[in-house]
């Protein structure tokens, strides 16, 4: 029995897989603020799908770079109590099975890559739009190898004249801010036309530095509100070097991205 799990800033998935081939069942909760909390939901509800089944081991996605024993996370913008907390070692302790940590866009990307709108392409960049902004890069449908992770949701683009952090600018949790409602009960054409222009940059940007054959958009923002149509026209506009411009697309595995990506992860360990 293998048990998978997603943390985002707004929602926490959990699943079970019996064989490691597909998802059994999930459930989902809202990501708590407090660590500890947080560990107690992952293993509360691993314990109520797994139904007294031995767990063999656990995959899960986390918000924010690990450090270089992928133990803990280092850095988490959207839940700081959640910051240089012993996570692994914890769920270790409580669920009595070995625990593989990744970065939560690592495990969505390699799952659009493998399974979802990335399948048979060589090159794939996931970028997710959601509380936050995470991304990554694959290669050959495998994560691409790093020094302390990719936060392309950290790069910096022009918001209003001035040098601004993508995320800060371009997340659902700014454009919350922004217009004084959650993103997706926003229906102003202008807004979302902004939002478009903005996401733009940051995929220029990721064209120019990870050359992908396609890039997928994951996330609440990203697979749902986005105008895509106006997202691809404005790169056409923007990237001028290379003689074809990579089409963004919405991922195709929607929420269950992360879960399905960590779902690859353990057949890896299944064969180890």
């Amino acid at each position: 029995m293998f048990v998978l799990f997603d943390v985002g800033g707004t929602s926490t998935r959990v699943a079970v897989s019996k064989n490691g081939k597909k998802i059994d069942r999930i459930r989902s909760q809202a990501t708590p603020q407090k660590f500890a909390e947080g560990v107690s939901l992952i293993a509360r509800l691993a314990a109520e799908l797994s139904q007294g089944q031995r767990i063999g081991a656990v995959v899960g996605g986390v918000p924010g770079p690990l450090d270089a024993r992928k133990s803990k996370i280092i850095k988490a913008s959207n839940l700081p109590d959640w910051t240089n907390k012993p996570f692994r070692q914890k769920l270790e302790q409580i669920l009595k099975a070995p625990v593989t940590l990744e970065n939560d866009a690592d495990l969505a990307g390699l799952g659009e890559a493998v399974l979802g709108a990335g399948r048979g392409k060589r090159i794939v960049a996931y970028i997710t739009i959601s509380t936050g902004i995470g991304g990554t890069r694959l290669v050959d449908g495998k994560l691409d190898v790093y020094s302390v992770g990719f936060e392309p949701g950290h790069q910096l683009i022009t918001f209003k004249g001035q040098p601004t952090d993508f995320e800060s600018c371009a997340s659902g949790t700014a454009m919350a801010k922004r217009y004084g409602r959650p993103a997706h009960t926003i229906t102003s054409a202008k807004a979302w036309t902004e939002e478009a222009r903005l996401v733009a940059q940051g995929l220029a940007n990721t064209i120019v530095h990870w050359s992908p054959d396609i890039m997928v958009l994951g996330g609440g923002v990203g697979r749902r509100d986005l105008p895509i149509e106006q997202v691809n026209a404005q790169l056409k506009k923007m990237v001028t070097i290379f003689p074809k411009v990579p089409k963004a697309v919405r991922t195709k595995l929607g929420d269950q991205a992360g879960l399905l990506g960590a779902l690859v992860i353990s057949q890896g360990l299944k064969r180890g």
